[in-house]
């Protein structure tokens, strides 16, 4: 047995050399060294990461996330569609709108349907009906009506025939007027509405259950439709939505017919019946919001028919005048012809008069006389109203005097003098107040207006 001389370790007997270190043993004959090849040393591996650990160990380490690219297509599209839009609403600004201007009510494209309901839009270049004509036909005991429709040139749009009802005394359809970019008709007592661009039913309205005369309704400044019915309702307000704003069956039981409306100014409408007191033409002033009447006026015909103050020279004078900051309450304020104003004595309650003066003697046969402050209902009762009067007739060659009470209303009240005064001459007529009905806040007596007859 033999060692290495270099490393020391065993070397096998025969060996030349070391098996360790590859030393060429002593004593052994020299040959070529053998080569010795090392084995390949390997790259020491990255440790890897186990399954799911990425994120929280190695987040740092991980190369940069790039986005994915996305597609435009839907953007342009996009784009593309709104730009189309913008076109389309710029040719129709400039051109179509442009042309149909000058064609006043023909141009309107919208207008409202009943109260609740959407609004109705027609489109800008559909065609509305310029002009409404109504016939009224009557064919083997029954009535409808023919609604025809035609634009500017007066050609037709559209027709519409109204069901067919027994004849009655009064008509049972009546053509109105065409107001808020519809047409207006009764059918049976319905207010009905058409649209202008088809003849096609808007709204309809079962309240009025009447049937008008021909000056028994209007329109006010805001589209609501004012109506009369000639044997009732005296009065019903419609807006331009079909609702009912009012309705009142009956204002006065002495007025009946209405047959001619006309709006005031505020809340006021003065109502004109063929019939009123002494059976002639009567006029009402009533409130529409409250349903007060405001005024009323008897005959303006016939035996009593009223004499025209300035006719006549009528001076008036009073035992005293309440003075009230901005209102007036002359003497002169109870022959105005306006219920709404009054004389109202200023001093007692008894014995205050009030005297009209004839400059021309005439022969009367009485007077009308409005008791109390007719304004409104409100004021009647607030204020003292003359129960009863006394009435000093001065004439040529003599005087006589009446008494009478009067009723506690708003009504108009006859004074008659009589027939023995049918050729009397009339100089003076002196009312002087002798008992009152108290008002419940003022101790003023009122007396709202006189007509003589």
């Amino acid at each position: 047995m033999q060692y290495c001389n270099n490393c020391g370790h065993e070397v096998p007997d025969g060996y030349r050399y070391c098996t360790v270190c590859g030393q060429e043993m002593a004593g052994m004959p020299p040959v070529a060294a053998p080569v010795v090849q090392q084995p390949r040393r390997q790259q020491p591996r990255a440790p890897q990461p186990a399954p799911g650990a990425y994120e929280e160990e190695y987040w740092g380490e991980l190369p940069p996330q790039v986005p994915q690219k996305k597609s435009n297509l839907p953007l342009i599209l996009l784009v593309s569609a709104l730009a189309l839009v913008l076109i389309g609403l710029a040719v129709w600004f400039f051109f179509l709108r442009g042309s149909g201007d000058d064609s006043g009510s023909d141009t309107q494209t919208e207008q409202t349907g009943q109260a609740g309901a959407p609004a109705i839009t027609f489109a800008p270049d559909a065609p509305v009906a310029a002009s409404v004509r109504f016939d009224h036909k009557s064919e083997n005991d029954t009535e409808y009506a023919v609604i025809t429709g035609a634009d500017a040139t007066g050609k037709q749009l559209w027709q519409v025939e109204t069901p067919r009802f027994g004849v009655a005394q009064l008509s049972r359809v009546t053509g109105l007027d065409v107001r808020n970019n519809v047409y207006y008709y009764i059918e049976d007592g319905d207010v009905v509405t058409l649209s202008l661009a088809d003849g096609s039913e808007v709204w309809r309205n079962k309240d009025f259950k009447g049937s008008p005369a021909s000056d028994a309704w209007t329109f006010d400044a805001n589209g609501s439709l004012y109506l009369c019915g000639y044997l009732g309702p005296d009065l019903i307000v419609i807006n331009p939505q079909g609702k009912t704003v009012c309705r009142y069956a009956e204002f006065h039981t002495d007025y009946y017919w209405p047959y001619e409306i006309a709006l005031l100014e505020g809340n006021g409408v003065r109502i004109t019946y063929e019939m009123g007191p002494g059976e002639s033409e009567g006029v009402l002033t009533v409130n529409t919001e409250t349903g007060e009447v405001l005024g009323v006026e008897g005959a303006s015909s016939g035996s009593d028919a009223a004499v025209d103050p300035a006719s006549v020279g009528v001076t008036l004078s009073a035992s005293s005048t309440l003075q009230e900051k901005g209102q007036d309450h002359r003497p002169q304020c109870a022959m105005d012809n306006n219920r709404s104003t009054a004389w109202v004595e200023g001093g007692s309650s008894f014995d205050g008069w009030l005297k009209l003066d004839l400059a021309t003697p005439t022969a009367l046969n009485g007077l009308h006389i409005w008791s109390g402050y007719h304004k409104s209902q409100d004021l009647f009762y607030k204020n003292n109203r003359p129960h009863r009067i006394s009435v000093m007739v001065e004439y040529d060659g003599g005087a006589q005097n009446f008494q009478f009470d009067l009723n506690d209303s708003m009504d108009v009240q006859t004074i008659s003098f009589g027939e023995n005064f049918n050729n009397v001459k009339i100089t003076s007529i002196t009312i002087t107040i002798l008992s009152v009905y108290s008002g419940t806040k003022y101790n003023d007596t009122c007396i709202s207006e006189i007509q003589l007859f």
